[in-house]
């Protein structure tokens, strides 16, 4: 059994065309759509996983409670992102908006959270279930692969016409 290995080291012209290739990259923003393209999948599987609420689970809120935390807006429809840019390239947040979004409950432990109604215990323990956002995020993993590639060949190719 033989093993060959081929080495090609990029000479000086190459490396210094490769790095004016990434300034090029920043100036079209190529990683903020790239990133844009693979969260939209994320996105999209968020909504569809929020917890849905009836009309009258936000009638048992006190008067400022509701009007706080907005309760007649559904969850679903806060579902938002933001794509921020940072030295190591761009990422998405994906959550509910702020204050609309206020109502999602993400701070459960493994034992579960407790129950409050108008600041007194219940008494109750609310089983802790799995963030809707993580499991969107991961039953969506190779949709976002494929999205972020798709994006990413147009986007060089755009880079590449100039």
């Amino acid at each position: 059994m033989s093993l060959s290995i081929k080495v090609n080291f990029a000479t000086n012209s190459e490396i210094a065309t490769m790095f004016g290739t990434i300034s090029t990259f920043e100036q079209y923003k190529v990683g903020d759509r790239v990133v844009t393209a693979g969260s939209s999948v994320i996105l999209k599987r968020a909504k569809e996983l929020a917890p849905r609420d009836t009309k009258g689970h936000g009638a048992k809120r006190s008067k400022a409670q509701r009007r706080k935390a907005r309760w007649n807006i559904p969850l679903h429809t806060t579902i938002k992102r933001k794509i921020v840019r940072a030295d190591r390239g761009a990422y998405a947040i994906i959550g509910p908006s702020w204050p609309d979004g206020n109502k999602a409950y993400f701070n459960t432990g493994k034992q579960g959270r407790r129950v409050f109604y108008w600041g007194k215990d219940a008494g109750l323990t609310k089983l802790a279930i799995r963030n809707w956002i993580v499991q969107a995020a991961d039953e969506t993993r190779p949709a976002q692969l494929d999205a972020m590639k798709a994006k990413l060949q147009e986007a060089i190719g755009e880079v590449i016409r100039g």
